[in-house]
């Protein structure tokens, strides 16, 4: 449950609607059995997940680091989910393996997002102030939207 956007910092608001549009992608990979739907909903779950732990890299977790204890293993989770990204990229969507290689990274992502949710996202509320927020939601946006540029270049 996201809440009333009012009641959640700016930058946590975008973070969080990130992690609804992933699951959102999740749903509709589990509901098809459609090779070519699997690959589109696919191609897009990876782009997603790609910029936003990117961003996340280069804005959020630096920004934390110093009151977050637990931020290299939110790196060493992303490391591990761009593995699985992959992996599954180099897999057929017609093949056995494509949908339980999905269930793994689904189970990945959703232990993250809820370590973010649940104990991150908190110390920056505790830790910052509002202006400190909203000034890394600006540079979390922007950072998205270079790497999305950069992406889009190389494909």
């Amino acid at each position: 449950m996201i809440g009333n956007p009012r009641t959640l910092t700016v930058g946590v608001y975008v973070n969080t609607m990130d992690h609804r549009k992933v699951d959102t992608i999740f749903m509709e990979i589990e509901k098809t059995e459609d090779p070519q739907k699997l690959q589109e909903f696919f191609g897009q779950l990876y782009k997603d997940l790609s910029v936003h732990a990117e961003a996340e890299e280069q804005i959020v977790y630096p920004a934390v680091r110093s009151y977050y204890t637990d931020t290299q293993e939110l790196y060493n989770e992303q490391a591990e989910m761009k593995q699985m990204l992959a992996k599954i990229k180099a897999l057929n969507p017609s093949s056995s393996d494509f949908k339980a290689q999905i269930q793994q990274l689904k189970a990945a992502v959703q232990a993250h997002v809820k370590e973010e949710e649940n104990d991150m996202f908190p110390q920056i509320r505790r830790n910052f102030s509002e202006a400190q927020m909203e000034q890394m939601a600006t540079q979390f946006k922007a950072a998205k939207s270079t790497i999305q540029q950069e992406m889009a270049k190389m494909s």
